[in-house]
């Protein structure tokens, strides 16, 4: 399931009884890397916020400081940004995505490579500026 903010989540049930939500790429840190540090935050580099690859390029522990920054110089904490914002929003983007890969995966279609090519596909899809004339 994913939050409106793009971001996959999942409800876990604690040993009295009540639920959680967490994040999925929280959880796929942990299995690979063990409990997040103290204080730490983890941060997207590969900008897809469904993402739970823990390998390098993509999830990675960081400070919130880091992580804010991160956001910054990438635009995505800048207001309006024509040009860089899915023209799906971040939870069309996440839909679409989640929908590629399980049709890529049902298609035999496993492969890391493969996978990286559906997933430039379908976000290339959103980008406000793909289908604009250039003029120079």
């Amino acid at each position: 399931m994913s939050r409106p903010g793009g971001y996959g989540q999942w409800w876990l049930r604690r040993p009295d009884g009540r639920q959680r939500v967490v994040s999925a790429h929280r959880v796929a840190f942990e299995v690979a890397h063990g409990p997040l540090p103290e204080g730490a935050t983890l941060m997207h580099d590969c900008e897809v916020r469904l993402c739970v690859n823990t390998g390098p390029g993509h999830v990675h522990a960081g400070t919130q400081a880091e992580n804010v920054d991160q956001a910054v110089r990438r635009q995505r904490m800048a207001g309006p940004r024509p040009g860089l914002v899915d023209v799906r929003g971040p939870v069309g983007q996440a839909a679409a995505v989640q929908t590629a890969i399980r049709e890529a995966l049902t298609q035999g279609r496993s492969d890391p490579d493969q996978l990286a090519e559906v997933l430039a596909e379908v976000i290339a899809v959103g980008d406000p500026l793909a289908n604009q004339l250039r003029l120079l």
